[in-house]
């Protein structure tokens, strides 16, 4: 079994209603780490015509190009993708505010299409681990959500090398180590089937785990 934890601080603004991650840092007060706030605002857009749209995609307000937005984001407190479609559509999913400062309590899965089209097995042993890590949200990533989250967050490089992979499984692998060294979170293959919770592999302090 092999299990991947990687670690970051993300700090997340808004576009419209949806929640989109924009730096792994800026996350800290002076009284240590602030967590992630949650709420509604109205997207306030800047003159931003002398810079570039990829420059654009770190803005320090989140100014991000049309076209970027995350689809079918589910809020926190709901981790479960029960085939009702508010999960495994290609949402990318919310990373929920955490008090401390190890593994973010998120669990990226990533397949070539929807949650709904797996296999029934398949789907039941995901849900099995969610209900086992409840606190814990699913940001489940096709391979359209893949090449979303890597043209709002990387260059045309990895743009390229991600669109001229033909196997499915190593664009897989690009697809959550891209994710993962900005987000961090805990990763799974499908077949994993847990006998313990995520956070026995890491405790709170824990930065990096495989």
């Amino acid at each position: 079994i092999c299990v991947a934890v990687f670690y970051s601080i993300i700090r997340y603004s808004q576009l419209g209603d949806a929640w989109i991650p924009i730096s792994p840092h800026n996350g800290w007060g002076r009284d240590g780490w602030q967590g992630i706030v949650f709420q509604k605002s109205t997207y306030i857009s800047q003159d931003t015509s002398k810079r570039s749209d990829r420059q654009r995609l770190d803005g320090p307000r989140g100014d991000r190009p049309s076209g970027t937005v995350q689809q079918g984001v589910v809020g926190p407190g709901s981790n479960a993708p029960r085939g009702d479609g508010t999960r495994g559509d290609g949402s990318q999913g919310d990373v929920p505010r955490r008090a401390w400062r190890g593994i973010p309590r998120s669990l990226l899965l990533t397949a070539p299409g929807k949650f709904v089209d797996l296999p029934p097995d398949v789907r039941a042993n995901v849900n099995r681990t969610l209900s086992m890590n409840p606190g814990v949200a699913l940001r489940w990533f096709d391979d359209q959500a893949c090449e979303a989250y890597i043209v709002a967050q990387y260059d045309d490089e990895m743009l390229a090398i991600f669109r001229g992979e033909v196997k499915g499984s190593y664009r897989g692998d690009i697809c959550r180590t891209c994710v993962l060294a900005r987000d961090g979170g805990y990763y799974l293959d499908l077949d994993i089937e847990m006998s313990v919770t995520l956070e026995k592999f890491a405790s709170e302090n824990t930065t990096f785990a495989s």
